[in-house]
């Protein structure tokens, strides 16, 4: 996790610079975990911020929903996920799904039996 603090972010020339621009919800199953690139907390912008921050961090926390966002970072934006951790949000930074490898023949070719997956249900 990295602290953004605000003279890392003033020599951004993009509209997002200082904002995390929410464009959707859904559900927190919905992202492959493997799309996650680097997480950033993120918390609000003085105290008129401070009511509508701990509004959509419970929203989120009660729902089970992440947002769906976009932020800056350096000198482009990135498309994020907004979750919920211990009552702060963290914006995860997204890969694109054609930056993921596929896994190849890493599968086991060891057939479970039914034997064996009945004692797994303890």
């Amino acid at each position: 996790m990295v602290v953004l603090r605000d003279e890392d972010l003033d020599h951004l020339p993009l509209a997002t610079r200082k904002t995390v621009v929410i464009m959707g919800f859904v559900g927190e199953q919905d992202v492959d975990p493997l799309l996650y690139d680097r997480g950033y907390f993120a918390g609000p912008d003085g105290p008129v911020a401070q009511r509508p921050y701990a509004l959509l961090v419970e929203a989120l926390a009660r729902t089970g929903r992440v947002g769906i966002a976009k932020f800056a970072v350096r000198t482009r934006e990135r498309r994020a996920v907004l979750r919920p951790r211990r009552g702060v949000l963290v914006v995860h930074a997204l890969r694109w799904p054609q930056e993921l490898r596929e896994p190849g023949d890493l599968a086991s070719s060891a057939p479970a039996t039914e034997r064996e997956l009945s004692l797994l249900r303890c």
